[in-house]
């Protein structure tokens, strides 16, 4: 049996592998660690939760430009691409990265001041995105279910048994079949390998146009995406090889709201320094908290 087919009867480990070889180049910077507390810590927790709004945008995009059928809310549909094509990175980059992810959604849902999913049971059934425990669960779980000894202390974190770990292996395995199969049913690849495709620069492009909007009130939010090549990288790691038919802008600037956005009426992901700017003043609240916990409850070997 040859591709998606044949792939669908792999044991999940093999399967995983198979799109980890297939999921292109993509790569991200943060190392995988938990415990942060230097400045650099800090720019690497805002890096890494500006990155996964860029790419959870992105799953919006790649849902709209290839009209992927969506069962179900769409947020958590962007959230689960943007999970699996940041796995695909590998243990020392995408995955350290989705650690420092889940760690600022448990903060959001510690801080009901600066959480956009909380209130009241029925007013978050009727938000669009889930809360963002649940989010943060969502990442843990998929993190176990694709390597149980490496992330041996989320399962902990988290109390999964047995049991548990088995059904997170599981429902990754569900997902990246799914994105197998949506990506050879309805994504158009060009016939260039995405790893032969360079980096877009800033300014104009003929297919991916980056922008940096000046903004002195977020400068140092604004330098560090620059000198991380955020828009950049994203654009590369999860855009490249495919026929977009329309030209796509990503757009870091002020947009009044921590947030990100997609606008498919102007084709443009926008990604708001104010967000950076939120993640920055959470991390010190983060690390205090943890820094509690484990003084509390300290982790075992």
């Amino acid at each position: 049996m040859n591709g998606v087919a044949g792939m669908m009867r792999m044991p999940i480990a093999l399967l995983f592998l198979a799109f980890l070889v297939l999921a292109g180049p993509a790569r991200a910077t943060m190392p995988a660690h938990e415990s942060p507390q230097t400045d650099t810590d800090a720019e690497q927790f805002v890096l890494s939760n500006l990155t996964f709004a860029l790419y959870h945008e992105m799953g919006h995009l790649l849902i709209d430009r290839f009209s992927l059928p969506v069962l179900g809310n769409e947020e958590d549909g962007a959230d689960n691409i943007a999970t699996i094509l940041l796995l695909a990175n590998g243990s020392e980059t995408g995955n350290g990265l989705l650690l420092q992810v889940r760690q600022g959604w448990l903060g959001l849902a510690q801080a009901p001041s600066l959480s956009k999913t909380g209130g009241t049971e029925l007013a978050a059934f009727l938000r669009p995105h889930s809360p963002d425990a649940l989010r943060a669960g969502r990442i843990g779980c998929l993190l176990v279910g694709s390597h149980r000894d490496m992330f041996a202390h989320v399962a902990l974190e988290m109390g999964l048994d047995e049991g548990g770990v088995a059904r997170c292996a599981g429902r990754l395995g569900r997902m990246v079949q799914g994105w197998l199969r949506l990506r050879a049913a309805f994504m158009n690849r060009t016939s260039a390998r995405s790893g032969a495709v360079p980096e877009p620069e800033a300014g104009t492009g003929e297919t991916i146009r980056i922008v940096y909007d000046q903004q002195d009130a977020f400068a140092d939010i604004r330098e560090m995406m620059i000198q991380d090549r955020l828009l950049e990288k994203a654009a590369r790691g999860v855009l490249a090889g495919y026929e977009l038919e329309r030209p796509v802008t990503l757009h870091a600037m002020a947009c009044g709201t921590p947030n990100a956005f997609y606008d498919p009426s102007k084709g443009e992901i926008q990604v708001c320094y104010e967000l950076g700017a939120q993640l920055l003043d959470l991390f010190p609240q983060l690390h205090r908290s943890r820094s509690r916990q484990q003084r509390i409850s300290p982790r075992r070997p």
